[in-house]
């Protein structure tokens, strides 16, 4: 069921993506991963607590959709030499609203796992459109919150497209774009986003191809964090960022090799140097 928008100046519309009808399409995108930004120190290592090498990512009830828990992604944009902010914030690949740290998934590890697709529709916020679409497993048929909604392909959406090269590719997952809608009239951003419907998400780092990056947080826009037990305030650039991760793994006695999978190399060596400095 859809939850009530908690200010006058919001709105939310579900089922439908109606803020995209006077709009045009900014850029197109490879969507090839997607990312999970957490807040704070404390949820990156609950999400490191693993079973049998496992990563987890728990789910939690949303307000604005009355329902089962949720776990949150949104498409990573590529490294691209254009300036992002001339796009929309959420396109920044070096900086992050939500926070520092940042996981990446592949898209089709999700896919494989959770296919079915529904939309969710519109929040309008003040500086953001947040449309959503649900992604549960095969054996949801339908939802229903106000009528009863059917599964929808994903590239029925105005966000994502095959690409070219996916009509002589038999894996389609492999081969999907996404687009990004901005309206300097508005000076909004409009923000897709993937709301998979379970409780727990666990994946294999290696296998899955699961990352760990650190982003800048201090010059945008904050969301706040709803945790009263925050640790540290979290308004920090990628260095500080850093600091205060490898501080945390040596006060709960964690060795940073350990966590080898998660890191690309350049990150990995960017680690390693914050942690001679300290």
């Amino acid at each position: 069921m859809p939850g009530q928008p908690r200010r006058d100046e919001w709105e939310f519309v579900y089922g439908k993506f109606p803020f995209l009808d006077n709009m045009l399409p900014k850029r197109c995108f490879p969507l090839q991963y997607v990312q999970h930004v957490v807040h704070n120190i404390n949820d990156v290592l609950t999400i490191f607590q693993t079973f049998r090498g496992k990563v987890h990512f728990k789910g939690s009830l949303n307000e604005d959709f009355s329902g089962p828990p949720l776990c949150w992604f949104a498409p990573l944009p590529p490294l691209s030499k254009d300036r992002p902010e001339l796009l929309c914030d959420s396109l920044d690949p070096t900086g992050s609203r939500y926070g520092c740290y940042r996981f990446t998934i592949p898209f089709n590890v999700i896919l494989q796992r959770f296919p079915t697709c529904f939309i969710l529709g519109t929040r309008k916020y003040n500086q953001e459109h947040s449309h959503t679409i649900l992604l549960t497993d095969r054996a949801v048929k339908y939802i229903t919150f106000i009528d009863e909604h059917q599964p929808s392909q994903l590239t029925d959406t105005p966000f994502i497209r095959r690409s070219q090269q996916s009509f002589l590719n038999v894996n389609m997952h492999a081969s999907l774009e996404w687009f990004c809608f901005h309206d300097n009239r508005w000076t909004k951003w409009n923000q897709l986003e993937f709301a998979i419907a379970t409780k727990e998400l666990q994946f294999d780092p290696r296998q899955d191809n699961i990352r760990l990056d650190f982003v800048d947080h201090s010059t945008k826009i904050c969301v706040p964090s709803s945790k009263k037990s925050t640790r540290y305030g979290n308004r920090w650039d990628k260095n500080t960022a850093m600091q205060y991760f490898l501080t945390e793994l040596n006060r709960k006695h964690i060795e940073l090799d350990t966590l080898r999978a998660f890191f690309i190399d350049a990150v990995w060596n960017e680690l390693l140097a914050v942690k001679q400095s300290l």
